[in-house]
């Protein structure tokens, strides 16, 4: 099995861009934050 270090030196275009990045930190945020406790930066 592949580390990811390894995927993404074989499969560049894998990388998130900072967008993408966080579109995927808020979606985890709110995801499994706990209802009336404000997400954390």
């Amino acid at each position: 099995m592949k580390s990811p270090a390894d995927y993404l030196i074989a499969h560049p275009e894998a990388r998130l861009s900072e967008a993408e990045k966080q579109q995927l930190m808020t979606g985890l945020r709110a995801s499994f934050s706990v209802r009336g406790t404000p997400p954390t930066r």
